[in-house]
């Protein structure tokens, strides 16, 4: 939103008192109506921009700079932008630089953070991300910060291939860099393996603290899934995978929004019953980084389910925060750390404002710089001027669509031609690794690293994808390099668990789906060092011909001959014997008869499971099919992500039931009821080898997530139950 014309105008002649006088003396009411989240944004703003070339206690700063006080006084820019009010039109008499000005001398030669500018990059993702969103929300291009300063290049001069990240992983390092991307212009691939990064990290924990408060579902500033979760960092985790078009119904992000519904203060609406991580309840900055998270997502803070017995909410506790009181000079607008924080708090209030603001205009971190003072100055500050020739650095990726992605600065002539820049990055990237060989036939790019597909496709920044030929590549450019393959998957590896000697395992599908009409394909190869391994069963993708949407499946079976890890890769090639789809990898484990665990102490579920018959005669795409049903007392034992399952004969009772519901998006729920027990643990609803639906199964119940290509409807299925390398199969109905 922004902020009404006429205050954006005046901001440094209105009256603070004059601004206050539209709000309440309180907020208790929920929900608060739009005209009074407003009015708080409007009178936010006007106080943050008031506060420049100020001191934290208000008073006027000895030596005027252009900047701003207080802790986080430079996320207070994107606050600005989120309420309308231009950076580069903050500017007081007498202050020698507007915010914009001020802003922008940093990253020139001797600022404070020309350090950034380094190849390899010299800071953490967390702090590329940051003055990505600070400078952008001041009206500067990132990525012509200054003749040699390209803010993308240097971040990508970090990325580590094999981890797929920028160096230590953490929520608020590359998460941070990942909320940043609409600037950055940060590529599919690099995005997608952040977001795998924090999926990742999400917490497991289950041992409640003093208030039975457990971190299950929540992050904090470790990319490790034990100890306490955060609620600021819960809340950008979720803006964060929510941006990247995740929503409530994926299970981690689920989780994340009941980690955060757990800490909703049943008095206050704020979060907190008590401190957290050392951070005090109740406070302003935990509150609003949870609410733009859950607004990413589409949570609506203000509805019954996060209204509290008090009527409050989020948004009526935010609004509570806000100083009106226009008998205590200089305040109004501003927002407390705590209810109980009195003002002036140093940099505390700085901090509350700038966040309790952004929370409030709807705006999640990414602004861009809003319309001027006058409509008719430039919203963007005008860039170096370089000529052809001159030594720029550049951002380059390379993706092959097979999860290998590359990502490197380059220092090129401007002007270069694309394939003059993957020469030089063949021998002179940041990091070293970004490319090994590439070729062309004179009219296009047909191979980069080895890769071979249908077309190498080239996207400058955010723009449209063209066939890479010789594009002229210029100062502050992000290049992108995508393989477009005639067969694509959603399938980069396949896991088989542990499955033992001497047996053979269920039939697991792989699609493939054809990006053109007319493709041929010609056979499927599997390779590796363990191809005997893993049998091919049903197959049509075998010298068919596809249009573009059409699927053709490889049925795959895994049967180990000897113990520990086992792997090989699917091919699809097409007529002339070249790979025309990604290469899936297929893993597994052997393990012996007599190294069956035994039964161990645990709660107990009980549940009629059907023993597997032998495999089907070759070419026949089918699960385990019953014998006689046999009862089982199965044991768990161990966390989520070191799950185990262990069954033996024992005559009780339990059900497992799913059901098909939802009407816009369509779900499967099944629910475990035991008298006994509860199992947590991976979940795949399959049906004659194909996998309908997938989630994790948890405190006895689990929304699992249909997968677009299946109809599930009713009859008898398999619920696959597992963790590492151990699956229990239960057979329900749908009904």
């Amino acid at each position: 939103m922004h902020a009404p014309p006429t205050l954006r105008r005046r901001w440094l002649a209105v009256a603070v008192a004059t601004a206050a006088a539209a709000l309440p003396a309180t907020a208790t009411a929920a929900p608060a109506p739009q005209s009074e989240i407003d009015a708080a944004v409007a009178s936010g703003v006007a106080w943050i921009a008031d506060q420049q070339d100020k001191l934290g206690n208000g008073a006027p700063n000895p030596s005027p700079t252009g900047g701003l006080p207080g802790f986080n006084n430079d996320w207070a820019i994107t606050t600005l932008a989120a309420g309308g009010i231009h950076a580069a039109d903050v500017q007081k008499p007498g202050v020698p630089l507007s915010l914009q000005g001020y802003r922008q001398a940093m990253y020139l030669p001797g600022g404070s953070y020309d350090y950034l500018a380094a190849l390899p990059g010299a800071g953490a993702a967390g702090n590329y991300g940051r003055e990505a969103l600070m400078a952008t929300a001041a009206g500067l291009r990132v990525t012509k910060l200054d003749t040699n300063f390209n803010l993308t290049a240097s971040l990508a001069s970090k990325w580590r291939v094999a981890q797929g990240d920028f160096g230590a992983f953490a929520p608020n390092s590359d998460g941070f860099a990942l909320l940043a991307s609409p600037a950055l212009h940060l590529p599919k691939g690099v995005r997608q393996k952040i977001v795998a990064n924090l999926l990742s990290a999400q917490k497991t924990g289950t041992t409640p603290d003093a208030q039975g408060r457990t971190a299950v579902g929540g992050w904090s500033f470790s990319s490790s899934t034990t100890g306490a979760g955060d609620i600021d960092v819960t809340g950008a985790v979720l803006s964060m995978l929510c941006q990247e078009g995740m929503t409530p119904a994926d299970p981690a992000v689920a989780s994340g929004i009941d980690f955060l519904h757990r800490r909703l203060n049943p008095t206050t609406g704020g979060f907190g019953v008590a401190p957290e991580n050392w951070i005090a309840e109740n406070n302003t900055p935990s509150a609003a980084w949870a609410v733009i998270g859950l607004k990413a997502c589409g949570v609506d803070v203000q509805g019954p389910e996060w209204t509290t017995p008090t009527e409050m909410n989020p948004i009526t506790f935010l609004l509570g925060q806000q100083r009106t009181d226009p008998a205590v000079p200089g305040a109004v607008g501003s927002m407390r750390y705590v209810p109980t924080t009195t003002y002036p708090s140093g940099g505390q209030d700085m901090n509350a404002t700038e966040s309790g603001i952004r929370a409030l205009s709807n705006s999640r971190w990414y602004s861009a710089p809003p319309e001027r003072e006058n409509p008719a100055d430039p919203r963007w500050r005008t860039t170096p001027t370089v000529t052809d020739g001159t030594t720029v650095p550049v951002a380059l990726s390379v993706d092959p669509g097979n999860g290998d992605v590359r990502f490197c600065a380059v220092q090129i002539p401007s002007g270069a031609p694309l394939t003059a820049v993957l020469e030089t990055a063949r021998t002179a990237s940041v990091p070293s690794d970004c490319v090994s060989d590439w070729a062309s036939d004179g009219a296009a790019i047909t191979t980069i690293n080895g890769e071979t597909g249908t077309q190498w496709r080239v996207r400058f920044a955010d723009g449209n994808p063209a066939v890479a030929r010789d594009q002229a590549v210029g100062f502050g450019d992000v290049v992108a390099l995508e393989l477009v393959r005639e067969l694509t998957t959603v399938e980069s590896a396949v896991d088989f668990a542990t499955q033992t000697l001497g047996t053979i395992g269920g039939t697991r599908t792989v699609s493939f789906t054809a990006t053109a009409d007319g493709t041929r394909t010609g056979r499927v190869a599997l390779s590796g060092a363990d191809v005997d391994d893993f049998l091919v069963g049903r197959n049509d993708c075998v010298d068919a011909t596809l249009d573009a949407g059409q699927r053709c499946a490889v049925s795959v079976r895994f049967a180990p001959g000897a113990t520990g890890a086992r792997s090989a890769a699917l091919t699809v090639e097409g007529p002339s014997g070249a790979a025309i789809a990604p290469t899936v990898a297929l893993v597994g484990a052997g393990r012996e008869r007599s190294t069956d665990a035994p039964v161990v102490p645990g709660p107990t579920i009980v549940v009629p499971r059907f023993v597997p018959v032998p495999a089907p005669p070759a070419g026949e795409d089918a699960d385990p099919k019953p014998d006689k049903p046999e009862r089982l007392a199965c044991r768990v034992t161990g966390k989520k992500r070191n799950l185990r399952v262990v069954c033996a004969d024992r005559r009780e009772s339990a059900r497992v039931t799913c059901r098909v519901g939802g009407k816009r998006d369509r779900r499967v729920t099944c629910t475990v009821r035991t008298k006994d027990g509860e199992s947590s643990a991976r979940a795949r609803l399959t049906r004659k080898g194909r996998t309908y639906a997938s989630g994790r199964l948890g405190n006895q119940r689990t929304t699992l997530k249909v997968r677009s290509s299946r109809e599930v409807g009713r009859g008898r299925y398999t619920l696959r139950l597992g963790s590492g390398k151990r699956t229990t199969n239960f057979a329900i109905r749908i009904r």
